[in-house]
């Protein structure tokens, strides 16, 4: 959710948006925005989530850590680019900074 208010440059998020994902149930979401609410990453405000400057920090971590690994599985495991995005939108969740500096050296700083 985070990432994907990053993705499309904005920090609002439709809480219509919130109902359900791509590849999310509304269970799902719901979780979700409990979390998000609760880790002080978003507020609602007029029919919107905004994101907090702690949840743009999030946000942009995420689709770092989202993006590099899409990069990781072309480049280094040979999975093609169109099969990458459900294995990174799952893995993103778990890269912190330090593991993602160590695949980008890995990657040669690509």
């Amino acid at each position: 959710m985070l990432m994907r208010a990053k993705e499309h440059n904005t920090d609002k998020i439709l809480t219509n948006f919130m109902k359900k994902g791509a590849s999310t149930t509304v269970l799902q979401n719901r979780f979700a925005l409990r979390q998000i609410t609760k880790n002080g990453l978003v507020y609602s405000e007029n029919g919107y989530l905004i994101l907090s400057s702690k949840g743009i920090e999030r946000a942009d971590q995420l689709l770092k850590g989202h993006r590099l690994w899409e990069t990781f599985l072309a480049t280094e495991a040979g999975v093609k680019r169109d099969h990458t995005h459900d294995a990174a939108d799952r893995m993103e969740h778990y890269l912190d900074v330090e593991l993602q500096q160590k695949i980008k050296k890995e990657l040669g700083g690509k």
